[in-house]
């Protein structure tokens, strides 16, 4: 203990003589709250011990709203089907650290992986983290809430693929849900030998109804990708809104990134006022996949476009094309030709319930684990 105490306080006077004082405070700041916080859930973990639990990992923390909304939806899906269990969420970074010492909590706990875009090549990191779940928590059902699994051969971290599809096949009770046609890609290439359990469901994002609040709709609203995944270019991107405002409608732009990282106690808020802004609007056009889940929740009419990983086409031939207010455009070309056809006079509301029978099948899913746990 003496020695790490004055490691500590060495790496602290290296530190401030390398930085700038902004940035060393900054950064004292941010690394003492994550101790801070990651000390009280393991003294809630042991304070609790016996009582029933959720450990939904891998919870964001980034900008992202999309990904705020997912955890959103799975709280209340938690509140909805299992309100006897506390659910403790873990940030990545938190996990990361706590592994192997939350490993020591298996037995009073359920494993949930908290839902997105995140698996695959593009965003490596994440498939670490589940890798770290698969192996502390390897004799107990592992439940991945809905996501995408995005594989590009090209990708440098395409050549963990024998060791990722190892480890999924190695764990003793995964069972991993799919929200859109990477479903095809899991089942014939990941998982071809059929060693783990693979559902197709809806982005859990569905599991809310959001369109009982109504607003006066006054714009059309562009919600345009601007990172890794864009498709659409920005001369496109201007030809459409010139269009659009000859029509003699008012465009306005937003994005489902938030200017900041968001805290796990500011999350319900930063969700909402999106949700609000999207309730505003005559239509929305996006390339986003939450960007059309939004319009959708919302009773939002939505023009949808690809992206790069196509996500937002598999989420809506599987599930939205169902809705008469959701439309999706192959390409830019075809944008207006569709806008020209739509009522956006309309009022349209959003019910849940036309996904009952996916929301019950993860819910029996996470009971059978349950069970499984009793028996032994």
């Amino acid at each position: 203990k003496f020695v790490k105490v004055n490691r500590n306080r060495a790496l602290k006077k290296m530190l401030k003589k390398m930085l700038p004082h902004t940035w060393y405070l900054y950064i004292s700041y941010t690394i003492g709250q994550r101790l801070l916080f990651n000390k009280k859930i393991l003294q809630y973990m042991d304070g609790t011990a016996g009582r029933k639990k959720i450990l939904l990992i891998g919870v964001p923390e980034h900008s992202n709203i999309g990904d705020q909304a997912i955890t959103c939806a799975e709280k209340k899906f938690f509140k909805d089907y299992f309100s006897e269990f506390d659910v403790v969420e873990l940030p990545m970074m938190t996990y990361l650290l706590l592994a192997k010492k939350l490993a020591c909590y298996k037995n009073d706990s359920i494993i949930c992986v908290n839902g997105g875009g995140n698996l695959g090549t593009l965003y490596f990191e994440e498939e670490y983290m589940l890798s770290l779940v698969l192996r502390y928590f390897n004799r107990q059902r592992v439940v991945v809430f809905p996501q995408t699994i995005y594989w590009d051969e090209n990708s440098p971290n395409s050549k963990f693929m024998p060791q990722t599809i190892k480890r999924y096949e190695k764990h003793s009770d995964l069972c991993l849900f799919i929200r859109d046609k990477s479903i095809e890609f899991v089942e014939n290439v990941m998982n071809c030998n059929k060693k783990f359990n693979t559902f197709n469901i809806p982005d859990i994002v569905l599991y809310l109804n959001k369109s009982e609040k109504k607003l006066l709709r006054e714009k059309i609203l562009f919600c345009i990708r601007a990172d890794i995944e864009k498709h659409v270019c920005d001369e496109e991107l201007k030809k459409i809104v010139t269009e659009v405002e000859k029509e003699g409608f008012t465009t306005a732009f937003t994005d489902t990134v938030y200017q900041t990282d968001v805290l796990l106690q500011c999350r319900e808020w930063v969700v909402e006022s999106k949700l609000c802004e999207f309730r505003s609007a005559k239509l929305v056009i996006t390339d986003r996949l939450h960007g059309m889940i939004l319009a959708a929740i919302t009773g939002t009419p939505c023009i949808a476009l690809n992206n790069t990983t196509a996500k937002v086409q598999g989420v809506y031939d599987l599930w939205l094309n169902k809705l008469p207010y959701i439309k999706f455009a192959n390409d830019i070309n075809e944008i207006m030709k569709i806008f020209n056809r739509m009522d956006l006079e309309q009022e349209y509301s959003y019910n849940p319930e036309i996904f009952k029978k996916e929301w019950q099948l993860l819910a029996d899913t996470i009971a059978e684990g349950i069970a499984e746990k009793k028996e032994k």
